[in-house]
């Protein structure tokens, strides 16, 4: 997102496979920090194992220093469900007409 463009680019999809797979990717604009390409450059390591996890990130000196929020996701997950519905408005002694006006389930069915 910093570069406005993807990581891995490629002219076709052979291509594309052979830099994803190697990790091979532009540094992004000069503008940003080190740090920041740092951290993105931990986020794209081949080895799923080698890359932080949420705590590590958010415990990452650079990106607590800029990180506005609260960790506590917990907390802020229930608040923010919460403030989510209230948002849908609906009459509680029809809950049978709520099924109309919210959107269709978007399950990807598994076959039996």
């Amino acid at each position: 997102m910093a570069a406005l463009r993807p990581p891995f680019t490629a002219h076709d999809l052979s291509g594309l496979y052979k830099k994803v797979c190697a990790g091979i990717f532009d540094r992004i604009p000069y503008q940003y920090s080190n740090d920041l390409q740092a951290v993105i450059s931990s986020l794209l390591k081949l080895d799923p194992k080698k890359r932080p996890d949420t705590e590590e990130l958010l415990s990452n000196s650079f990106v607590h220093k800029y990180y506005k929020g609260t960790i506590d996701v917990e907390e802020n997950e229930e608040a923010n469900t919460d403030a989510l519905l209230q948002t849908i408005k609906y009459n509680p002694k029809d809950l049978k007409g709520l099924k109309n006006i919210l959107p269709k389930a978007n399950y990807i069915q598994e076959e039996k």
